[in-house]
């Protein structure tokens, strides 16, 4: 039991404080030096955008740059920053964290 608890406090523990929403390509524009998710075929890739011009986006993906036709380009989701998962999951996280470890000591 407490293996699984340990490993379930480490899991949420690893999330991030961003979470990516769907961006409008028609409505806004690109911004240089965010982070996107972009599908081309099925997978999203995240990549920081760098430049654009009329037919492609250059980005950068894992320390390289890549070129991507907007053609090819299904879906975007732009990231942004999760107050709610800063606020209130990783206070609760500690919180459980600290009560466990004092509980599991004393036994």
């Amino acid at each position: 039991m407490k293996n699984a608890i340990c490993l379930l406090l480490f899991c949420l523990l690893l999330q991030g404080c961003f979470g990516y929403k769907n961006f409008d390509t028609k409505n806004k524009s690109y911004v240089s030096g965010q982070y996107y998710k972009i599908k081309q075929d099925k997978k999203f890739e995240k990549v920081k955008f760098l430049k654009s011009d009329s037919a492609n986006l250059m980005v950068l993906r894992h320390g390289k740059e890549k070129i991507i036709p907007i053609a090819d380009v299904k879906a975007v989701k732009v990231r942004k920053f999760s107050v709610v998962k800063t606020a209130l999951i990783y206070p609760a996280l500690i919180a459980a964290g600290t009560v466990f470890i004092f509980t599991g000591l004393s036994l």
